[in-house]
């Protein structure tokens, strides 16, 4: 009997100890691009004597974080991940007596996003006269290892650097953004000394779809002590402009920028101009929470454009809402997803005939997977737990109503 509570006392330590093993394991401890550089975590505007100089200084960061990093990309993907201003033709766009531009404004890319995602928008802009700005949200356009200690007032930081010296070059400042770049630029707009003349916003995170929302506060405290627990997900990072890995941080500086916004609504309304872009089958951000943000804003060159795969029962909002059905079986696509909004079909990577295509969704290396990566008999669409019963999914990261996007656009911008 007694040698068999000795086995049976040794069991029980070695699964408790095989337990413990798997919480203090770090499986990124040897892998370099998991491991913050030390070069791209806050930031810091008095480091910078104008936007120029900021996008010389972050070019050379991005490289040196690269190489730190021994993560190594070509000049190319190094320029995507790196800021921008794009500045009008001063022959179609004369400057007035106070040698200013009419219009600018800042562009802010979502979360493990880069630049790059507001590339081919900001060219839109630069083309109807604005000057854009497109910031790079610190941990951002580096290596995913940088995203570890970033804080939230940093992604605010740089926002306001930004809208300040636009608004030294341009007479009206508009603010656009992309998931968390849309709550960014609510944010600015709460929180901006001047008037803001309109909102861009594209999927705005105003609130995460997920029921794991109450354990996102507990898990980033047992981060600190658990460094398996720091990381929500582990990819390859394959990318060039995107992390595809998650880690936890990020996720919850998010959610606390989140209930910043939040408080801030509660005590105070947006009146100024909105236009938003939005799928309800989104499966990143919650868009009833979107819907009704814009419900809450009463201005009437306000527009609200929807996507949906079919239409909804209680189809009721008002004629500033426009709804479009996404499902179009000839181009495979079955809805629009949360990362398809700013770019267009033909992009070289995120296009449908792109160099990327995000398989997220699927075990890496899985079966699934890999007929993911290959194309062959797959469909477009959001991962959602009807759609991926279809087909095996890409997930969409083009925006096949994109020039109808611009359109509705031009005619906000031309109203507002």
């Amino acid at each position: 009997m007694s040698y068999r509570n000795g086995c049976l006392g040794l069991a029980i330590i070695f699964i408790v100890s095989i337990y413990i093993w798997g919480f203090l394991y770090n499986p990124t401890k040897d892998i370099t691009r998991f491991h913050p550089t030390g070069l791209n975590t806050h930031f810091v505007a008095q480091n910078y004597s104008s936007f120029d100089d900021y996008i010389h200084q972050t070019d050379l960061m991005v490289r040196k974080a690269h190489e730190k990093a021994h993560y190594h990309l070509n000049d190319a993907d190094i320029f995507n991940n790196s800021p921008k201003e794009l500045l009008p033709d001063p022959q179609l766009c004369p400057k007035n007596k106070s040698n200013q531009y009419d219009n600018g404004i800042v562009l802010i890319h979502g979360l493990f996003d880069s630049p790059y995602g507001m590339a081919q928008l900001g060219q839109f802009f630069q083309r109807h006269c604005f000057v854009v700005y497109v910031p790079l949200l610190p941990g951002h356009g580096t290596v995913v290892g940088d995203l570890l200690q970033v804080n939230f007032q940093d992604w605010i930081n740089i926002v306001n650097f930004a809208t300040i010296e636009l608004s030294k070059k341009v007479n009206h400042v508009y603010l656009g953004g992309h998931s968390i770049g849309g709550l960014l630029a609510i944010n600015q707009a709460f929180s901006a000394k001047f008037d803001i003349k309109g909102l861009i916003l594209l999927a705005p995170a105003l609130e995460m779809k997920t029921q794991l929302t109450p354990l996102i506060s507990p898990l980033y405290w047992l981060s600190q002590w658990i460094p398996r627990l720091r990381w929500w997900q582990l990819e390859s990072d394959q990318a060039p402009v995107r992390y595809e890995s998650v880690p936890i941080n990020p996720v919850y500086q998010t959610f606390k920028l989140m209930e910043q916004v939040k408080d801030q609504l509660r005590h105070q309304k947006l009146t100024l101009p909105v236009f938003i872009m939005q799928s309800l089958e989104d499966e990143t951000i919650n868009s009833a929470k979107t819907i009704d943000f814009f419900n809450s804003n009463h201005n009437s060159k306000s527009q609200l454009l929807l996507f949906s795969e079919k239409k909804p029962n209680n189809y009721l909002y008002d004629a500033r809402t426009a709804l479009f059905l996404s499902y179009l079986p000839t181009q495979n696509i079955l809805s629009m997803s949360h990362l398809s909004l700013t770019v267009q079909m033909s992009d070289p990577i995120y296009g449908k005939n792109g160099e990327y295509k995000d398989c997220l969704y699927y075990q890496e290396k899985s079966p699934v997977w890999k007929q993911c990566k290959s194309g062959v008999q797959t469909k477009f669409g959001e991962v959602t737990s009807e759609n991926v019963k279809i087909a095996v999914i890409q997930r969409l990261t083009f925006n096949p109503f994109y020039l109808l996007m611009l359109d509705k656009l031009t005619h906000f911008l031309q109203a507002s």
